[in-house]
């Protein structure tokens, strides 16, 4: 299932809008993104044998090993800095590693792949 966890929105075109409009998209966006966040932590904490069934619905589940999510966040990182460039992202992005800091724990094996890394 799709969730929306992010809104984006034209800053110039948001503060052309009448405040009543601003308070009620931020505050649905607010309530829409704490309901998708807490359906994708239900998900989350759903059995091992919910991966299986993704896999058998056609996806692949990858595991990385630990050189290859390196590999892939040092070819991320240029993304990273020009975002940090962007006024206001960086406050963003540190939010976003202390979540992922205080949230991150990987999966030791799943039953799609058998615990095998790729």
């Amino acid at each position: 299932m799709a969730r929306s966890l992010v809104l984006v929105a034209n800053s110039e075109a948001l503060e052309a809008w009448p405040e009543e409009y601003r308070t009620a998209l931020l505050e649905a966006a607010a309530v829409s993104f704490e309901d998708a966040l807490e359906a994708t932590r239900t998900e989350d904490r759903l059995p091992d044998d919910h991966r299986a069934e993704v896999c058998g619905a056609g996806l692949e589940m990858v595991e990385l090993t630990e050189d290859e999510l390196a590999a892939v966040r040092a070819a991320v990182e240029p993304a990273y800095e020009a975002l940090r460039a962007v006024a206001g992202a960086a406050a963003y992005l540190d939010e976003i590693e202390a979540l992922k800091a205080e949230l991150a724990h990987r999966p030791t094996s799943s039953p799609a792949t058998d615990g095998q890394s790729r």
